[in-house]
């Protein structure tokens, strides 16, 4: 068992546990790709051959899941951690790695909570948050705890609490990424806040991120290599990923349309896709590899903060911030400044560059669920396969995944509606 303050820090800094636990599932639901029927028939793994089409029965095929294990898993760890260090005595001499390592595992619970309601939660609507079903809140390490789902108002409240202390406790400044940051927090807080549209809050939190961590690459300067985007680059303010068979070059095909929104003085059409052996490919990830970026980074943060002025009428400010974005990701001299007449067009150009700059990180299917409440903005997504063509419309209940069915028996919680 971690009794020293340094086991404590040697567990926060296990990245394997906490980096690499985002669900993709999110990504193999999302709309930014597509498969051909051979590539997906021979799929090996049921959650990810059955989430591609949204499917309702036998979605596991009696297997377990990762996306709900590994966040789970963290939030083990987390409660571990928040339960130990209460043992460990705080002196001048420890204070700030004790607040760093408390303020961390709050950050990784709530990360992981985050991304669990993005997957196995309905869409956050205010007024029927206290009825919808939320996650199993589980605050102890205490693994054979009976803990039943919370609600979905619950779920969140969790969430931005666990958030709101690890800013007062992180460091303004980490040596590497893969440790959470004050800048971290806020940038999670700010899309907490996005997702459950409270904008002004949003926007708020997106400022004191910015604050303290602004960067923006200049995608001139990126080298179009196998990979052009280093792993920790300078936009990164908290690092994770994940990856699964489906999403391998080998079978993956970014979606055509797309592409095709990217113009050929956007350098974000060469640095994210590449041609290979007669197919596109994607490979813009801020990972460095084949592996998906679903952490945060400032373009991010900048286009929430352009967002949430959009929506608040203030036209020249989100056209600013979304100008700031858009130049490093233009060849010199061909980009054209964005304008906008009024709050309604600002925000139809926001969400499209969102589409285009944050592709493949995780945000698609956040968005879906969150725009579906807006006819303006609800789409229908369609899969085709062979002589097989499936739909998920807006407000389906498959936006929120079945929680596995092992799940379901051992920890005797209830099952989504629909499944």
């Amino acid at each position: 068992m971690p009794q020293t303050l340094n086991d404590l820090q040697a567990m926060v800094d296990n990245s394997s546990i906490f980096n690499l636990s985002v669900p993709i599932q999110g990504i193999i639901a999302a709309d930014e790709y597509y498969l051909d029927f051979d590539r997906w028939n021979t799929l090996s793994v049921p959650a990810q051959k059955n989430g591609y089409i949204w499917a309702k029965d036998n979605f596991y095929e009696g297997r377990d899941s990762d996306g709900w294990n590994l966040p789970y898993r963290a939030i083990f760890y987390s409660n571990l951690i928040l339960e130990e260090i209460e043992k460990v005595k705080r002196n001048d001499g420890n204070r700030n790695q004790w607040s760093s390592v408390k303020g961390s595992a709050l950050f990784f619970r709530g990360w992981s909570y985050y991304q669990l309601a993005q997957v196995f939660c309905d869409t956050y609507v205010e007024d029927t948050a206290e009825e919808r079903l939320g996650l199993p809140i589980r605050l102890i390490p205490d693994i054979n705890a009976r803990i039943a789902r919370a609600s979905l108002a619950e779920t969140y409240e969790r969430v931005v609490s666990d958030l709101t202390q690890a800013v007062r406790l992180l460091p303004t400044a980490v040596t590497v990424p893969t440790r959470p940051s004050k800048a971290a927090a806020y940038a999670l807080l700010s899309k907490v806040f996005l997702q459950i549209g409270g904008f002004e809050t949003a926007l708020s939190y997106a400022d004191s991120c910015l604050a303290l961590k602004n960067t923006l690459l200049d995608y001139n300067l990126v080298e179009e290599e196998d990979y052009p985007f280093a792993r920790f680059n300078d936009e990164v303010i908290f690092h994770s990923s994940n990856t699964g068979i489906i999403l391998s070059n080998t079978r993956l095909n970014p979606d055509t349309l797309l592409y095709q929104s990217y113009t050929d003085a956007d350098l974000r059409k060469s640095l994210f896709f590449k041609q290979t052996g007669g197919r596109l490919t994607y490979r813009g990830s801020y990972d460095g590899s084949s592996r998906m970026f679903c952490g945060i980074a400032t373009d991010e943060i900048y286009l929430i903060r352009a967002e949430c002025f959009a929506r608040s009428g203030m036209v020249r400010e989100a056209m600013e911030d979304l100008n700031v974005v858009l130049v490093s990701r233009f060849k010199e001299k061909g980009f054209v400044p964005i304008s906008a007449s009024d709050p309604t067009e600002a925000l139809d150009f926001i969400l499209s560059e969102r589409k285009k700059q944050l592709v493949f990180r995780g945000t698609r299917w956040h968005d879906l669920k969150r725009l579906n409440t807006d006819p303006r903005y609800a789409v229908t997504l369609i899969r085709k396969l062979s002589d097989e063509t499936y739909e998920l419309t807006p407000g389906d209940f498959r936006y929120a995944l079945p929680i596995p069915d092992l799940v379901i028996e051992l920890a005797e919680i209830q099952q989504n509606p629909g499944y």
